[in-house]
């Protein structure tokens, strides 16, 4: 919706259906075009979105889905949430003897620690959080990795028109959109690529914000928006969403138009996130 252009692109003339917020229909297509996002920083994005202190104004359906956002009045910045919500051992009481959790939540330690991994890992239906790649992509993925061991016939996975067809994906990766977005055109017969294709490196709310600084219900992103983590915070983060890392590497092998180089650079800038991570799909402990 965000891209505009004074002709359609090959790419969005295939475009069929948008599917948002539902596990993707490997019964009823074939080919699929996925954005994706390095989980570390769509997870912090999620917090901060919903977070009622800052904007967008969070809607009554947000707030049923959170349990009224019971999570940030436990965990007010994703640096507590990660270092002291995620940690795996008591996690009370932080290195000056100060309770961690805030006074003004009205759930205990364990209540507030349970709901900070619940949401992380997708267990609490606390919207983008809950629609995670498991949830959207885990069977495909999975129907997909079938289908490599065993060929389309051994697995018999059937079309609505009864016919067996072997799935592909396509990734638009968010931190190399335009790359991504040019080479699939290409790859589907556009020969000029993105020319004469506007494509914005920011989302609606940014420019919104932006040009809106004086109005307090518009303002820019607020400076206290402290996304930065510690180590501690960003290993125990790392470990929260091991099974959504899996996915989103297993996303990066999958896709027809990532070579090898741009797989590489996703996976490094993953391990930068991560630095315990491997390049390689492992098993979550």
């Amino acid at each position: 919706n965000n891209i505009t252009s004074s002709s359609s692109s090959a790419l969005s003339q295939k475009v069929v259906e948008r599917i948002h917020l539902q596990p993707a229909p490997f019964d009823r297509y074939n080919s699929f075009l996925i954005t994706t996002r390095n989980p570390i920083d769509r997870i912090i994005s999620w917090y901060y979105y919903l977070h009622p202190n800052y904007p967008p104004h969070k809607s009554a359906k947000h707030r049923r889905g959170c349990h009224d956002l019971d999570l940030f009045s436990c965990w007010t910045t994703i640096q507590s949430l990660s270092e002291h919500g995620l940690d795996q051992g008591d996690g009370e009481i932080d290195n000056n003897g100060n309770d961690v959790i805030e006074e003004k939540s009205n759930l205990n330690v364990t209540e507030c620690k349970t709901w900070a991994w619940d949401s992380i890992i997708g267990k609490r239906k606390c919207w983008h959080n809950y629609y995670n790649y498991n949830f959207t992509y885990g069977e495909l993925v999975r129907v997909m990795e079938l289908e490599e061991v065993a060929g389309e016939q051994e697995l018999g996975i059937y079309t609505n028109s009864g016919r067996s067809k072997q799935k592909t994906i396509f990734v638009i990766r968010t931190e190399h959109l335009e790359q991504d977005w040019q080479t699939i055109n290409i790859m589907l017969g556009d020969k000029n690529g993105t020319s004469g294709i506007h494509v914005p490196h920011k989302n609606k709310w940014s420019r919104t914000a932006e040009t809106n600084q004086s109005t307090p219900t518009l303002a820019a992103p607020n400076p206290t928006q402290n996304k930065t983590l510690s180590q501690r915070g960003r290993l125990n983060l790392c470990r929260a969403l091991c099974e959504e890392i899996q996915i989103y590497k297993k996303l990066l092998g999958l896709a027809l138009n990532l070579d090898e180089k741009s797989e590489k650079r996703s996976l490094g800038e993953l391990i930068i996130s991560c630095p315990n991570e491997s390049r390689k799909i492992r098993e979550c402990k």
